[in-house]
C-alpha cells in the first residue's frame, strides 16, 4: 500500500472531502488523479481518513518546542511539547520539556506546581526504559542534566517571587507565601531532586556495566566516556536549595525592615488639638498596633528561614563536594539571620507612639504615647535572651574561641600524659600550697587569742607565718614555671 504526501509542505495527514483530498497541515486540495500521482511508500485508505505514520510530525513539532524552550518562549513551547504528547504520549523528551515550561509560567496567581511536579514525575517514570542500549542511556542522561539545571534555576526565581512581596507589603498574605507556599513548593521540589538522585546512581551504575561488555562498539565506547555521567548527592543538593531559599528570604525581610523603620521613625508623632470636646486616641493605637504586627510577621518570615537551614541541613555531609557552597556557608548564614531576628525583636520591644498637643493652655512639646506593658516585655526580653543564645553558637569569633579553648584542653591532657613526673610534681605542689594556707588561717587565728603581753609566743607565731607566707610564695613561683612550661607546648602545637 502507499500512503500520500502533500507536495506543499511535506505533511503526511490527508483526508478525502468529497471529490477532492485535503492536507490538513496546510489546506491544500488534491484531486484523485492528483492524489495516486504523488503517491509514495506506506499505507494507505482511500476512503476516510488518511492513516499515516506521524513520526516526522512529533520530531518536527519537538524541534520546535526545544527552540521555544531555548528562547523562553515557554508557552510556546508548552503548546509545542502538548501537539508531540498528542502523537507520542510517551516521548520523554516532550514530558520534560512540558514540566519546564509549566515551572516558568508560575505566578502567584496561577500556581501550576502540581501541573508541573506530574510532568516531571511522568518523566522520570519513562527515564529507566530507556537504559537498554547506549544510545538510550545517553539520551536520559541528557533528559537528567537538564532537570537539574532546571531545578537549579526555578528554586532561586521561586523562592524570589515568594520572599520579595513582603519587602513593600508586610501582611498576612505575603508572610503565608513564604511560610506556606514556598515551604510546600520546597517540599515538592525536595522530591523531585530526591528522584534525580536514584536516577543518577542508577545509570551511573548502567554505564559501569555497559563499559564493561565485549558487545559494545568502539564508538559507544567513546561516546560513554564521553559523557560527564556523575552521581548526583540529592542530600547535598536539597539542603543547597534550603540555603538558597534561606538567604532569599533573610534578604527581603532586612530589605523590608528597613523600609518600615525609616517609615515609622517619620510617622510615630500624633498632634492632637485640644479644643475641649476630648481626644480620640484609636488612629494612634491602630498605628502602634500595626507596627507591632508588622514586626512579628518579619520575625515569623525569618523563623522559617532559620528552620530551613537548621533542619534541613542535618546530617548532610559535603565529601567530595566542595561545590556545595550552601552547606559551607549555611553557619555564617544561620548567624546573620539569627542576628537580623535579634535586631528585629529589639525593635518590636522599642517602638513607641509620640504624642504632640496644640492648645491655648498647652505647650507643643513631645510625649510618649502607646509602648508595650511590662508584662510584655519581660516575655519578649525572655525570648530574645534565648534567640541570643542560639545567634552566639553560630558566632564566627565565639566558634573559633570554643574550638581552640577545646584544643587547648585536648593538648593539656596529652602534656600531662605524656609528663607523669610533672603532673606529680604539680600535684603535689598544689597539695602543700592548700595545706600551707590552713595552716597560715591556723596560725593567724591562734595569735588571735594571746594577751598583749605574750611577746614571746606572739614572736613565734609570727615567724611560723612568715615561714609558710615564703613557702606558699616558692610554690607559687614552681606552679608558673610548670603552667609556662605547658602554655609554651600548647602554644607550639597549635601553631604548628
Amino acid at each position: 500500500m502507499k500512503a500520500l504526501k502533500c507536495e506543499l509542505c511535506g505533511g503526511t495527514e490527508i483526508v478525502k472531502d468529497g471529490d477532492f483530498f485535503v492536507c490538513q497541515n496546510c489546506g491544500m486540495k488534491y484531486t484523485l488523479e492528483s492524489a495516486k500521482k504523488m503517491m509514495v511508500e506506506g499505507v494507505v485508505q482511500v476512503e476516510g481518513t488518511v492513516k499515516t505514520d506521524k513520526t516526522a510530525d512529533a520530531k518536527r513539532l519537538l524541534t520546535l518546542a526545544k527552540t521555544a524552550c531555548k528562547t523562553r518562549n515557554f508557552c510556546e513551547a508548552e503548546r509545542y511539547a502538548n501537539k508531540v504528547l498528542e502523537i507520542d504520549l510517551d516521548n520523554i523528551d516532550a514530558w520534560a520539556i512540558k514540566s519546564i515550561a509549566i515551572d516558568w509560567q508560575l505566578t502567584i496567581k496561577n500556581n501550576r506546581l502540581r501541573e508541573s511536579s506530574d510532568c516531571f514525575l511522568k518523566t522520570f517514570q519513562l527515564l529507566p526504559n530507556e537504559v537498554k542500549t547506549c544510545e538510550g542511556l545517553i539520551h536520559a542522561w541528557s533528559v537528567i542534566k537538564s532537570l537539574k539545571l532546571h531545578l537549579d534555576d526555578i528554586v532561586e526565581a521561586v523562592s524570589s517571587l515568594y520572599a520579595k512581596p513582603i519587602i513593600n507589603t508586610p501582611s498576612d498574605d505575603n508572610l503565608a507565601l513564604i511560610t506556606g507556599t514556598l515551604a510546600s513548593h520546597l517540599e515538592i521540589r525536595k522530591s523531585q531532586w530526591e528522584a534525580i538522585g536514584k536516577l543518577s546512581f542508577t545509570f551511573c551504575k548502567a554505564k559501569e556495566e555497559m563499559l564493561k561488555s565485549p558487545d559494545i562498539s568502539d564508538s559507544q565506547r567513546h561516546a560513554l566516556n564521553d559523557t560527564d555521567m556523575e552521581k548526583y548527592f540529592f542530600t547535598e543538593e536539597i539542603p543547597r536549595m534550603y540555603f538558597t531559599a534561606a538567604n532569599i528570604i533573610d534578604s527581603s525581610v532586612v530589605d523590608g525592615v528597613t523600609k518600615w523603620r525609616d517609615k515609622w521613625e517619620n510617622n510615630n508623632i500624633f498632634d492632637y488639638y485640644l479644643d475641649g470636646s476630648g481626644v480620640d486616641q484609636s488612629a494612634e493605637e491602630d498605628a502602634f498596633d500595626m507596627c507591632t504586627l508588622v514586626y512579628n510577621r518579619y520575625e515569623l518570615a525569618l523563623r522559617t528561614a532559620i528552620k530551613f537551614l537548621e533542619t534541613e541541613t542535618e546530617g548532610c555531609s559535603i565529601t567530595g563536594l566542595s561545590s556545595i557552597t550552601g552547606l559551607i556557608l549555611a553557619p555564617e548564614l544561620l548567624f546573620n539571620v539569627w542576628s537580623n531576628l535579634c535586631v528585629i525583636e529589639e525593635l518590636n520591644m522599642g517602638h513607641k507612639t509620640y504624642t504632640r498637643a496644640h492648645g491655648a493652655y498647652v505647650s507643643n512639646s513631645v510625649k510618649e504615647g502607646f509602648s508595650l506593658n511590662a508584662e510584655a516585655i519581660t516575655l519578649r526580653k525572655k525570648r530574645l535572651k534565648e534567640d541570643m543564645a542560639k545567634r552566639d553558637e553560630y558566632d564566627p569569633e565565639k566558634k573559633k574561641e570554643r574550638e581552640r579553648a577545646e584544643k587547648e584542653a585536648e593538648l593539656q591532657a596529652k602534656y600531662w600524659l605524656d609528663n607523669p613526673v610533672k603532673k606529680t610534681q604539680k600535684q603535689a605542689l598544689e597539695d602543700e600550697f592548700d595545706r600551707l594556707g590552713n595552716e597560715l588561717r591556723e596560725l593567724k587565728s591562734r595569735r588571735s587569742f594571746f594577751s598583749p603581753f605574750e611577746f614571746k609566743a606572739k614572736r613565734e607565731c609570727d615567724a611560723k607565718i612568715e615561714q609558710a607566707r615564703e613557702r606558699r610564695q616558692e610554690i607559687k613561683n614552681s606552679l608558673k614555671a610548670l603552667d609556662d612550661e605547658l602554655l609554651a607546648y600548647v602554644s607550639n602545637e597549635i601553631e604548628s
